[in-house]
């Protein structure tokens, strides 16, 4: 697969298919060749020395060896309870689910009627016919899943397909149709009327909303903002995806420069989302002396967290030069990275004397980036 990692990256990292702990959960970031992942932290290795003492323990109670036991249900309650020893109550889950046969199963079998929404689905255009594809579906059949059919044929990613294994083989009950620009043309997915054409024909037939629809435009590309306005028009989108294809002549220290700026803003987000997600649990653990009393506690901390989502975005283009000031850069990576790796006491998140991970906003007002 194309990487932009330097031949110095490459020889810190190890590829994850043999060197990733083979488990329900990932318990270390692992890139996908944009960027160079970070280090394991010591909460995700303690997490996954928990879940290999916990495998242990319990699959003999399954009469299943450790990495079966692992690829069941009750194997993924252990990992829930793994994570929340580490971390703090946040998922629940009961120690029965991964030690007693069947009760994992059960639960499942409970929560199967749940609203599930895929928010990134893909499929190609009748037309459709690089077969590079293919490699997509031989690496599952060969190193995920043996029983998986059509690896060699393109129809495994069309539309008859799509519907089959979204709307009939899974649980979902709305899907997101995207596509995605490339260089070449050819490799183009869906065109955005292909896209609604597919969103109307699958609506139809249900009677009910169950596909929603992209437009996807490629900024400074020649006709994008008449594509923009085509689509509001006549197509409208339910949401847009606004894709970036870097000339073939750009140089590749110019594409690293890009991808790890970019690469800031998603990480960014998902620290934001991260703590957020820590402050709503903390809550849990709180008494309150009236019912509203919870619901405005969220309330208020969503209130926070709404306007920093795109405050810090802006602030962070503002300080880096949308990544062209290297020392600004380099500063922001590193301070992302400490939100990621570095914890901090906190009793309201994870119990007394236990660490949390160190909020975003806590790391940017320790350099007096934030007041």
């Amino acid at each position: 697969m194309p990487h932009y990692l330097s031949d110095a990256e490459l020889k810190r990292t190890a590829p994850a298919e043999v060197a990733a702990f083979r488990g329900p959960i990932p318990t270390q970031i692992v890139s996908n060749g944009e960027y160079n992942p970070l280090p394991q932290t010591e909460e995700q290795r303690k997490v996954e020395a928990r879940v290999t003492q916990l495998a242990s323990d319990l699959a003999p109670k399954h009469g299943l060896s450790r990495r079966k036991f692992l690829a069941t249900s009750a194997g993924m309650a252990a990992a829930f309870i793994a994570m929340n020893e580490v971390f703090g109550p946040v998922f629940e889950v009961s120690r029965a689910e991964a030690a007693t046969p069947g009760v994992a199963d059960l639960r499942a079998q409970a929560l199967s009627g749940q609203f599930i929404v895929d928010c990134q689905t893909h499929f190609v255009r009748d037309d459709f016919k690089q077969e590079g594809l293919l490699d997509l579906a031989k690496y599952a059949k060969t190193n995920w899943n043996p029983k998986l059919w059509g690896e060699s044929k393109l129809e495994r990613y069309k539309f008859e397909n799509y519907v089959k294994e979204i709307f009939v083989d899974s649980d979902t009950k709305v899907a997101l149709l995207s596509g995605a620009p490339f260089d070449d043309s050819s490799w183009d997915l869906l065109s955005n009327d292909q896209i609604i054409a597919a969103r109307t024909s699958i609506n139809k037939f249900a009677g009910s909303r169950r596909l929603l629809g992209h437009s996807v435009f490629t900024p400074k590309k020649d006709g994008w903002m008449d594509q923009v306005d085509r689509a509001i028009s006549t197509l409208k989108p339910d949401s847009w995806v606004a894709t970036w294809v870097l000339d073939k002549g750009t140089p590749s220290d110019e594409r690293a420069r890009l991808l790890k700026h970019e690469q800031g803003h998603y990480d960014i987000v998902a620290l934001l989302a991260r703590d957020l997600f820590n402050e709503i649990m903390a809550i849990k653990a709180k008494t309150f002396g009236a019912p509203d009393d919870p619901v405005d506690a969220v309330k208020e901390i969503l209130d926070t967290y709404d306007p920093r989502f795109q405050s810090l975005q802006d602030l962070y283009d503002g300080k880096t030069g949308h990544g062209l000031e290297a020392g600004e850069q380099t500063r922001w990576n590193g301070l992302i990275a400490r939100a990621f790796g570095e914890s901090r006491l906190s009793a309201e998140l994870s119990g007394p004397a236990r660490p949390g991970p160190t909020p975003l906003v806590d790391v940017l007002k320790d350099e007096r980036i934030l007041h």
